[in-house]
């Protein structure tokens, strides 16, 4: 999956899936689809900054055991389940 348009992506845990140790524990999202996609890792690059990468937590789960998640602004290219993420600063609101 390459995504080479700027979007909001979210890269979240499963309290289940990392207790069990899968290795793909981790899923990303990427506006507007928001289709999960289980990845090992992300690798991220860029500069962060509070405007293209902070945190967010719901501490009930979803219903796919999901109760946190690192929120980024950029462009996404999933290859051997990793997911690299180039951050860019999101425009102006």
């Amino acid at each position: 999956m390459i995504n080479p348009n700027a979007t909001w992506l979210r890269v979240a845990g499963s309290r289940a899936n990392i207790m069990a140790r899968n290795p793909f524990a981790w899923r990303l999202f990427a506006d507007p689809d928001l289709t999960a996609i289980p990845i090992k890792y992300a690798v991220v690059e860029g500069l962060a900054t509070p405007r293209n990468n902070f945190t967010e937590v719901n501490p009930d789960e979803d219903e796919r055991g999901i109760f946190a998640w690192i929120r980024y602004y950029g462009t996404v290219e999933v290859k051997d389940d990793v997911a690299y993420i180039q951050l860019l600063e999101p425009p102006q609101e």
